[in-house]
């Protein structure tokens, strides 16, 4: 006769150190991963925390940044030209250049009397930049004729207004250009054996004076076809993203301590299961915080962020890189305010140092370059070049691998780590 606790005994299925059990084969990986996907996933519904900033924290950024901006950036500089040298010529060549200027040009060039009176409206904001004409640069002139070079124009620029000082000397390279045009046309005659004529080298000196502004500006507005809201509405997304993916990747560190996890594995799945039905709900959730961002701006601010998929396909790839990295970051810390902290100063660097704040199109080179040590860097110029640039998949393709190639790098590092720490 069997007694009861035998026969309970009996029924009851003993975990391998496979994950089978000795009465059954355990359940298909795939239902579990999407089990673990869904238990998951309606945490996330039901937690308000993660709708708020996943969803609506960065939406309320985006609109209220993209609506400062307004539609776009104008730009109106007013650019001093001051005449040391005093001659006849220098005096055609500010003539010249000022009168060359149309009216609703967004440059004004302004004549200023001595170099003194020009540095202090400089730097007073009077005026944005100066081009000064040395002394002697008339006299210079004429020794083109037998291959000297002459007198070069200075520009003196103040450092808080970058783009006036190189429209500044664009127009001074502008006159050195046509100057050293007359330079060669003048070398190449004597070099053809032709006599030289004074008569001709005054003709072509005096057409050289006749300097019209060899800088075209023109204020183009984009805001009908690429809104600032779709910028920062991308960039505000993927900053919070790495905290509502970086939670999800952190839960395991929670659910180790609680004793969830160790529950979990008691039951007839692996390991293997178990990370990747996790990794999928992290990527179903990042995924569909950025599209609902991108739904929300497209239709109530009316910003279309442009080829709907090129844009989906961005939008996964930067999925895809930020849950790499919040899974590297959950690997390494060693408890959760620790993951915390780190998640945080990662997400504001990458934000900084990628453009998520401003657009990094008028900054210096080098720190435009900084741009692409980041995935918010590589994600937005991809946001704004289908935008902006009505660029497709094909243009988009290089940013997309950059990023899915960081966040499986990543990702693998990551797991690997947590496997180590958590899973044991």
């Amino acid at each position: 006769m069997t007694t009861s606790t035998e026969r309970a005994a009996s029924t009851v299925p003993t975990t391998s150190t496979t994950g089978a059990t000795e009465t059954g084969s355990p359940p298909p990986t795939m239902r579990v991963v999407a089990t673990v996907a869904a238990i998951d996933l309606r945490r996330k519904i039901r937690d308000r925390t993660a709708i708020l900033m996943g969803v609506v924290t960065p939406l309320v950024m985006a609109a209220v940044i993209g609506l400062a901006f307004g539609g776009g950036f104008s730009f109106t500089a007013t650019i001093a030209v001051v005449d040391l040298d005093r001659s006849e010529t220098s005096s055609a060549l500010v003539g010249g250049l000022i009168e060359g200027v149309p009216e609703d040009e967004p440059v004004e060039l302004v004549a200023r009397a001595d170099l003194d009176t020009a540095r202090r409206d400089l730097g007073s904001g009077d005026v944005d930049a100066l081009i000064v004409i040395p002394a002697g640069f008339g006299d210079s002139l004429p020794a083109i004729a037998s291959g000297g070079r002459p007198e070069g124009l200075d520009v003196i620029v103040d450092a808080d207004k970058r783009i006036a000082g190189d429209v500044a000397r664009s127009i001074a390279d502008g006159i050195s250009v046509r100057i050293g045009a007359a330079a060669l046309a003048i070398a190449t005659t004597l070099e053809a054996g032709a006599p030289e004529d004074a008569a001709a080298v005054g003709a072509i000196i005096s057409e050289g004076q006749q300097v019209e502004l060899p800088v075209v500006l023109e204020q183009v507005d984009v805001g009908a076809s690429y809104s600032p809201v779709a910028y920062f509405g991308a960039s505000m997304g993927i900053l919070f993203l790495f905290f509502t993916v970086g939670g999800a990747a952190r839960s395991l560190i929670t659910e180790r301590r609680e004793g969830t996890l160790q529950r979990v594995r008691a039951a007839p799945v692996n390991d293997a299961a178990v990370l990747a039905g996790k990794a999928v709900a992290v990527l179903i959730v990042g995924f569909v915080s950025l599209v609902t961002i991108w739904v929300v701006t497209t239709v109530v601010f009316r910003a279309p962020w442009g080829a709907p998929v090129a844009v989906a396909l961005v939008l996964a790839a930067a999925v895809v890189a930020v849950a790499g990295i919040s899974t590297l970051i959950a690997g390494w810390a060693r408890t959760d305010a620790q993951a915390d902290g780190m998640t945080a100063v990662v997400a504001f660097v990458f934000a900084l140092l990628g453009g998520s704040f401003f657009q990094p199109a008028g900054l210096p080179p080098v720190v435009q370059a900084l741009t692409l040590l980041t995935p918010n860097g590589w994600a937005l110029r991809a946001v704004t070049r289908i935008g902006a640039g009505g660029a497709g998949v094909v243009e988009v393709l290089p940013n997309v691998a950059v990023l899915l190639v960081t966040g499986l790098v990543t990702a693998a590092v990551g797991l690997r780590l947590i496997r180590r720490k958590v899973l044991v």
